[in-house]
């Protein structure tokens, strides 16, 4: 049985996923009209991009922050647990 991290993580890569496809789809419909005539970028296209990267780190930021404290732990336990009193005992 998954236990609530591990759950929430998995959303958080689903999530991720789908904002990186839906960006990925939005680049290629915006390709043809980023550049303009002129070789100018649209300034709804930086706004879109902006925007974009913005969302990405709101939904980003959090999970990673929580999956590093976990890993951060556990290493510590495991180091306490295991590798200081096997390899190194008092």
């Amino acid at each position: 049985m998954k236990n609530l991290d591990q759950i929430k993580i998995e959303k958080l890569q689903i999530r991720v996923i789908e904002s990186a496809y839906m960006m990925k789809l939005r680049a290629k419909e915006m390709k043809p009209k980023i550049i303009s005539e002129k070789g100018e970028f649209g300034i709804s296209s930086v706004i879109g991009i902006a925007i974009g990267l913005i969302v990405a780190a709101f939904i980003l930021i959090p999970g990673i922050q929580t999956f590093a404290s976990k890993i951060i732990s556990d290493m510590q336990l495991w180091w306490t647990n295991s590798i200081s009193t096997q390899i190194f005992p008092n």
